[in-house]
């Protein structure tokens, strides 16, 4: 899904033992850094916030105030959360040079001084099997040129589209987004929400276990979950509240 359009998505860092104290939230924030007050909220979160990944026109000059956006995200590294640059990949059919130069973008606007005001890249429409067959090469090129050109970054990549039981999307990238669906599915469709699937009812129990892979990276697995209402995490392991407050909510 297109970034501009998850202002309002989380996603949670999951495995098949959710405990409620291992869960942090991963903001898409698809809204302004600077005349909105949403990124100040997020600092506000502190490390509960796990990562947060600024929308793709960030570094358009003459769009942002590089000054300020830069400012921002450092508080928000200083209170423990990774600020990550968007780039789309298209499934895996955008010229590959074409997305080096939306990171080489992000590094240039957001470097200054021999300081560095990001901690990497989020990787949109990532591999979708149905879409390309050569995903895990073109992915595994990409995380390479990313870590030759900047040691340190982090990478999060968008494999909500994945369907292989093979793990390999694993060694391509940092975090991975394994899930994106509404929590709740306003269309009846019959395709399984979020609420339906990976909430959990107890400590160590999911209503609908995730395939077995996904607990050995259990760290580095995010669900994007958009349209969700405001969650607690309770101190007694729940992995949700039930306040049926506003979309958006962190």
């Amino acid at each position: 899904m297109r970034h501009r359009i998850l202002a309002v998505a989380i996603a949670l860092c999951v495995s098949t033992t959710v405990h409620a104290q291992n869960q942090r939230v991963v903001v898409p924030a698809g809204f302004w850094v600077t005349g909105d007050n949403s990124w100040s909220r997020i600092q506000a979160a502190g490390p509960m916030v796990q990562i947060v990944s600024p929308q793709f026109d960030t570094f358009n000059v003459g769009v942002t105030d590089f000054n300020a956006a830069r400012s921002q995200f450092d508080a928000n590294r200083s209170v423990g959360q990774l600020v990550l640059g968007y780039v789309d990949t298209s499934n895996g059919n955008r010229n590959p040079g074409d997305v080096d130069n939306d990171i080489a973008l992000w590094y240039a606007n957001y470097s200054t001084n021999y300081s560095t005001h990001i901690d990497g890249i989020f990787f949109d429409q990532g591999p979708d099997m149905t879409v390309n067959a050569g995903n895990q090469t073109y992915y595994a090129n990409l995380n390479s040129r990313l870590k030759l050109a900047h040691p340190s970054a982090k990478e999060m990549l968008n494999a909500a589209g994945f369907g292989s039981t093979d793990p390999w999307v694993m060694s391509v990238t940092d975090y991975v987004t394994l899930w994106e669906a509404p929590y709740v599915d306003p269309t009846n469709s019959g395709k399984a929400s979020y609420r339906d699937r990976y909430v959990a009812t107890s400590p160590d129990l999911l209503s609908a276990p995730p395939p077995a892979w996904w607990d050995s990276y259990g760290s580095r697995v995010t669900h994007i979950v958009f349209n969700a209402q405001s969650r607690t995490i309770s101190p007694s392991g729940e992995a949700f509240g039930n306040e049926p407050n506003a979309s958006g909510e962190l």
